[in-house]
């Protein structure tokens, strides 16, 4: 009876890398940095074997996070 397909479940890893980059931006750049780039890469690889949705998100996410750590390593610089 229903027979409208499903979209593929939404990677949670990508959503927090993409919520850790957001974040990276104006809380502890350089340790939240890290995590969405991390995050992004796991996600990347669980999306490509499971056919998960959420590969923008994951991409975002390590976009975010490269801008967080250039923004903690200025920040430091500037600061020392």
């Amino acid at each position: 009876m229903n027979d409208v397909p499903q979209a593929p479940a939404t990677n949670r890893k990508a959503t927090w890398s993409l919520i850790t980059g957001i974040l990276s931006l104006f809380i502890c750049p350089i340790i939240l940095s890290i995590a969405a780039l991390v995050l992004g890469s796991q996600a990347k690889n669980e999306i490509a074997t499971t056919g998960e949705s959420g590969e923008g998100l994951a991409t975002a996410g390590q976009v975010l996070g490269a801008i967080g750590i250039i923004i903690g390593v200025v920040a430091l610089v500037i600061v020392l």
